[in-house]
C-alpha cells in the first residue's frame, strides 16, 4: 500500500478473516442507494475522487485484481459505503476456506462528505476506529 493513499487513489477494506474466503458483493449506483442497516452489523461510508471513470478492487498482496464497470458518471466525486456482517466471528476464526464474514460496498455519485460511521457494532471496527482516532 503506497505511504499516501490519496496521492495514488487507494483506499483499504478490512474484513475480520485474515486469510481465506469473504462473501463480498459490490453494487454501483447512480444515486444513493440507501444503507442496509438491518442487514449488517457495521456501515460506514467516504468520499473519493475517480481521475478515470473506473474503479478496481485489488486483494491484498495484489494476489488479484477486479475491474467493475465505468462508473456512472465518468470521473468525479464518488461515496463509498462499506458494509459488514461476521466480522468477530470471523476475527476469532482467523482462517476460513467458508464465508464466515460478509460485505457490502455501494458506489455512486455524490459531492464531497465526511467520514461518516452509520453503525459500529463489531468490537473489531470499534478497536479499529479508536486506533484511527489515536492517528497524527
Amino acid at each position: 500500500m503506497p505511504k499516501n493513499a490519496e496521492e495514488h487513489r487507494t483506499h483499504r477494506l478490512l474484513t475480520g478473516l485474515h486469510t481465506g474466503v469473504v462473501d463480498f458483493t459490490v453494487a454501483v449506483a447512480d444515486r444513493d442507494p440507501t444503507a442496509d442497516l438491518k442487514g449488517y452489523e457495521d456501515v460506514a461510508e467516504i468520499s473519493f475522487e475517480s481521475l478515470t471513470g473506473r474503479f478496481s478492487l485489488v486483494e491484498w498482496g495484489d494476489e488479484a485484481t477486479y475491474q467493475l464497470p465505468p462508473l456512472p458518471a465518468g470521473l468525479g466525486p464518488y461515496r463509498l459505503r462499506y458494509h459488514g456482517r461476521g466480522i468477530d466471528e470471523a476475527h476469532e476464526v482467523d482462517t476460513s476456506d467458508v464465508a464466515v464474514d460478509h460485505y457490502l460496498l455501494q458506489i455512486w455519485p455524490a459531492p464531497p462528505h465526511d467520514f461518516a460511521v452509520l453503525k459500529a457494532t463489531s468490537s473489531t471496527l470499534r478497536n479499529w476506529l479508536s486506533w484511527a482516532s489515536n492517528q497524527p
